[in-house]
């Protein structure tokens, strides 16, 4: 078996399936992802080895973001505290 001499790596992500002005719902993701996989098939029916992958798009930075946020309101309610060794008084750890 060989190989199409042209490889095309595509990046499926967010952008890809929720455009701008769009709300992100599921039948607008529908309609956007069948677009995408018309094009990603005309490039294997001209000869392109298709290599597809997730596209990291704005939902994984969002989580991203999301984990950051629940980190830093944790740090702002619970610090993190030492004591000295000689007294009995608290002081935040650098």
């Amino acid at each position: 078996m060989t190989l199409p001499a042209k490889t095309a790596v595509i990046a499926v992500g967010g952008n890809a399936l929720i455009h701008e002005g769009q709300h992100g719902t599921i039948a607008e993701q529908f309609v956007n992802a069948r677009d995408t996989a018309t094009h990603v098939g005309a490039l294997v029916s001209d000869g392109w080895r298709v290599v597809l992958t997730h596209g990291n798009g704005p939902q994984v930075g969002f989580i991203l973001r999301r984990s950051e946020m629940a980190s830093d309101a944790r740090s702002a309610r619970l610090p993190s505290t030492k004591r000295s060794s000689s007294e009995n008084v608290l002081y935040p750890s650098t």
